[in-house]
């Protein structure tokens, strides 16, 4: 065994792959433990043993970025201690097997081979923020992973940039300047993945590559994969720079036979009108963060911004509901704590996300429609919006990149083969962006794990009902993600500012007029500083 490939095979491994080498070792005497502990020491360069914390902090090397953990158990110094002096003669191949036995596991981190191969052509991908805020999953890793394992023809290499384990609330903006200040000392990766409104910021400035060619190409994915709305989203006057995997559809749905006909995405007028016909029973029942504030307000909110453009126009239309949300008693103070004020169980609209096609969007609907044909009024806007997004990554090639095509194929094949979009959907990561993933998952079987076609218990009057996502309901919910409109640089940070000057207005400081220049403003600003 080559030491130089044991020791390769080993700095990638993860705790449990180290941990499972562990049980297959038998137990050291203190004295060769303490030996071999010193001599593994100096073979990984670093402490072996110490307390059982890990020791986060930002190494720069090239362009990486990343957050090295300390080796800090002694069953991975003892792992590793048998295998080099032959206490258990699984070799390099059988270290291979076990860092990458999870590969077809979207969530597996598992290491992958990073021996030398000059046949292989190398990638380097630039990944911004901290992937596991998204629902815990890992699923970049997990592509990377499997095509490092897989592959004989691709070695991708992951530079990450991002903050500490317990930091909730990432800096991307942080983040992404500091990737800038690596690319101006010409230390450019390949591809960058990033939230989609970072990553917009090296379109508006010509670094990204358009991938129209490339998908013209007949390698890789093509245009005519995608779901008609997301091509429309990326399709800038002909050029596409920016692509992404998966998107979340924020929207609100009413019982076609109660709202009428025509009402897709209904203005705001029609949604008060709708509100005082109901009593003030507008809203089904919902958890605490929606109330009928959320709704009127989050709507008009997001009709106001262009995040393409860059720009934001706070007028009439936002006065208006802002005139009549004032109206309505403590509806901005009220967070579900009286149902009778802000949500009802006989109310018309059921706010909801959508992401994924999955066993989640089937309970949504049956539990609060049932089998009845349903229209998506969406969130009440002037502009006929009605529903808004959030994509959680999207990438980009640069510009500067040698072999495009041999990237597209291999960013193709990681993130966007229907196997790796299907586990998307199933993690409630988002709904998939090609029609051949959207169409496996309405088929799958009812036991497939988070299918759409899972038996929903629905209960009426105290009696309990098993449904299923109907033929009908599965074409309607397809026609819909098809043809609705997405923005794919929306920015939570300028939401953030928007509920935070609301306030101010709702607990009676501020009159409109005085919150509408103050929110012009510092959007606007920021939005200047961000660019």
């Amino acid at each position: 065994m080559k030491k130089k490939q044991l020791f390769d095979n080993l700095r990638y491994a993860d705790d449990d792959i180290l941990g499972e080498m562990a049980e297959l070792c038998r137990p050291l005497d203190k004295a060769a433990d303490r030996r071999i502990l010193s001599g593994i020491e100096r073979k990984c360069g670093g402490e072996v043993c110490g307390d059982d914390t890990e020791d986060y902090g930002f190494e720069v090397k090239g362009v990486d970025v990343y957050m090295r953990p300390k080796w800090y158990k002694k069953v991975k110094a003892a792992a590793i201690c048998l295998l080099c002096l032959g206490g258990i003669c699984i070799g390099t191949a059988g270290v291979r097997k076990l860092i990458s036995r999870n590969a077809n596991d979207i969530t597996s981190v598992s290491g992958s081979d990073m021996n030398e191969d000059a046949e292989k052509t190398e990638i380097n991908i630039a990944l911004v923020g901290n992937e596991e805020l998204f629902n815990g999953v890992k699923y970049v890793h997990g592509a990377i992973s499997k095509m490092n394992s897989s592959s004989d023809k691709y070695r991708i290499k992951l530079t990450e940039y991002k903050g500490a384990p317990d930091d909730k609330e990432q800096n991307y903006d942080e983040l992404t300047n500091r990737l800038a200040m690596d690319m101006a000392a010409g230390k450019v990766p390949d591809v960058i993945i990033a939230p989609s409104y970072q990553l917009d910021k090296f379109r508006r400035n010509g670094y990204l590559t358009d991938l129209s060619p490339l998908m013209d190409s007949g390698v890789g994915l093509k245009s005519e994969d995608l779901l008609d709305s997301v091509r429309k989203s990326i399709d800038d006057n002909g050029k596409i720079e920016i692509i992404y995997p998966a998107f979340k559809l924020y929207t609100a749905a009413v019982e076609t036979e109660r709202a009428g006909e025509g009402m897709e995405n209904w203005n705001v007028q029609q949604a008060i009108d709708a509100y005082n016909s109901s009593d003030g029973k507008l809203l089904l029942w919902m958890s605490r963060e929606y109330d009928l504030n959320s709704y009127f307000f989050y709507g008009a909110m997001m009709s106001c911004i262009d995040f393409s453009s860059h720009s934001c126009v706070f007028g009439n239309d936002f006065v208006q509901t802002m005139d009549f949300l004032k109206s309505v008693p403590d509806c901005w103070a009220i967070y579900g704590n009286d149902a009778d004020q802000v949500a009802d169980p006989e109310g018309l609209v059921r706010m909801m996300e959508i992401n994924g096609i999955n066993e989640k969007c089937a309970w949504t609907i049956l539990t609060a429609f049932k089998d009845a044909p349903v229209t998506f009024v969406g969130y009440p806007t002037n502009n006929g919006r009605g529903s808004f997004t959030d994509i959680p990554i999207s990438l980009g090639i640069l510009s500067n990149t040698k072999n495009k095509e041999a990237v597209w194929e291999a960013v193709s094949e990681m993130f966007f083969n229907t196997e790796f979009l299907r586990r998307l959907s199933e993690y409630e990561v988002g709904i998939p962006v090609t029609k051949k993933a959207v169409d496996k998952l309405m088929k799958l079987s009812e036991y497939e794990e988070m299918s759409i076609n899972k038996g929903i218990i629905v209960w009426d009057e105290d009696e309990e009902e098993k449904m299923k996502f109907s033929d009908e309901q599965k074409q309607m919910l397809y026609d819909y993600i098809n043809r609705v409109e997405i923005d794919p640089f929306v920015n939570k940070n300028i939401e953030q500012i928007i509920k935070e000057e609301s306030d101010y207005v709702f607990n009676g400081e501020r009159g409109i007029d005085e919150f509408i220049e103050i929110i012009n403003s510092r959007i606007g600003l920021y939005l200047s500083e961000t660019q």
